[in-house]
């Protein structure tokens, strides 16, 4: 009886032992999960700024002003969305302009972007 008591503490030993693995694993996991969860959410992007550049209007229209750009910024002509920005002065073709648009620039010909401000630089006439 002696020698069976010794076996069932050992196999007793042997599973608390394993469970405390277990538990400590668990534990490595969340931890890590906790540590990598707010990168995964966040992003690891730093966040995008706005852009200004200087350019030519070719046309405009009750929401939006086509334009030419002068600036090196990644695209030679833009279709600049005006949503609840409202110039103060009265934006026709040919004026020289500097606009500050949001960085979400959509990928079309031409490319399509919404104005923050928008500056007048010249009169085209």
């Amino acid at each position: 009886m002696h020698m069976t008591v010794n076996i069932h503490d050992s196999l007793q030993s042997r599973k608390d032992s394993t469970m405390l693995q277990i538990k400590g694993a668990l534990s490595i996991r969340w931890l890590f999960l906790l540590l990598i969860l707010p990168l995964l959410i966040g992003g690891c992007a730093a966040k995008q700024k706005n852009v200004t550049f200087t350019a030519i209007i070719e046309s405009v229209t009750e929401n939006s002003l086509l334009v030419t750009t002068s600036d090196p910024v990644g695209f030679d002509k833009a279709s600049i969305g005006l949503g609840d920005t409202k110039p103060d002065f009265q934006p026709a073709p040919g004026q020289k302009v500097e606009i500050t648009i949001r960085p979400e620039i959509m990928e079309s010909y031409p490319v399509q972007a919404f104005a923050v401000k928008i500056r007048l630089i010249a009169d085209g006439n």
